[in-house]
């Protein structure tokens, strides 16, 4: 700890003010010497104290700094304070980010046996399972999961928004339009945060993959009317749907509709419209878009090169 510093006497609430600020502006001697202040000053109130810990911790993490994280956790443990659950998620976050698995773990293990009355949240569980799915521990991300549902009224947007994703990346269609119903059912609109657009999104994929062409353009109505404005993957989830349902005139509508919409078609899109101009044997208008991007700048995947050399 770096010895304290003469600041103005204040309350702690006042200091966190300032070490939150200098810890945003990565100023990590004035924040060390602030915190030593507020823990020689302020020892007694030790919720308030262990927040301004927390406060630096998380910046460490944050940017990148984990040995100086781990370090000043452990000052905080050797000057008797508690961490909270936001500081423990914190360096979970970090290490998971970092697919330091054993590292989040301990973490984990530490705030349940050693902290009574620090509890995980969803926050915590969110960056388990997103960690886990990372680093392909699928067992693991099921009982992160499980977790996560066991306090279905604390789940917000970014914990449906992760779980669509997973059960998205896992084919598991079902568990998608569950997820999303129950999010949408919740309340949750695209005010709350980009994870809601990429749940449709996600959901878009996984009616389209399946056929179900009623069921995807239901989604996208229900999108729009919640103020959410179609993106790139979304159009890519069209085309491809409608490519998969054989229905070329709605797949070319849509791309024309992107470009009216002024957003910019990008090779995902690309890819998905000319491979389904290759699905379905149309050569001549597969090549025109291949060139057509080629002048774009875009580069095709090597699936659709071989979609079009094949048709």
């Amino acid at each position: 700890m770096v010895d304290k510093a003469n600041f103005p006497l204040g309350s702690v609430a006042s200091y966190n003010s300032v070490l939150s600020g200098f810890a945003r502006a990565h100023l990590w001697s004035k924040a060390e010497s602030l915190l030593a202040q507020i823990l020689h000053t302020h020892r007694t109130d030790s919720s308030l104290v262990s927040t301004s810990f927390g406060l630096v911790i998380s910046s460490y993490g944050k940017a990148g700094m984990l040995a100086n994280m781990e370090s000043l956790f452990r000052c905080m443990l050797n000057e008797g304070c508690s961490p909270s659950t936001s500081t423990f998620n914190a360096m979970i976050s970090v290490y998971g980010k970092a697919l330091r698995i054993p590292d989040m773990e301990a973490a984990l293990q530490a705030m349940l046996a050693e902290f009574p009355g620090v509890e995980p949240n969803v926050i915590t569980w969110c960056c388990l399972a997103d960690a886990y799915r990372r680093a392909k521990l699928d067992a693991r991300v099921d009982m992160a999961l499980e977790k996560l549902l066991l306090k279905p009224e604390e789940l917000d947007a970014k914990a449906y928004g992760l779980m669509v994703d997973i059960y998205g990346r896992r084919k598991d269609f079902q568990s998608v339009e569950r997820c999303y119903r129950d999010m949408v059912d919740a309340g949750f609109k695209p005010d709350v945060s980009a994870w809601t657009s990429m749940a449709a999104n996600i959901v878009l994929d996984a009616y389209g993959a399946k056929g179900s062409i009623r069921r995807m353009e239901q989604t996208l109505d229900e999108m729009e009317d919640d103020g959410i404005e179609p993106d790139s993957r979304t159009y890519t989830a069209l085309v491809a749907g409608y490519a998969k349902a054989r229905m070329v005139r709605r797949m070319e509508s849509t791309f024309l509709r992107m470009r009216v919409a002024c957003c910019a078609p990008d090779e995902f899109v690309y890819n998905a419209l000319i491979d389904g101009y290759a699905s379905l044997g149309m050569v001549e208008e597969a090549e025109q878009k291949l060139a057509e991007m080629s002048r774009a700048g875009l580069k095709a995947s090597v699936v659709e090169l071989t979609s079009v050399l094949n048709s």
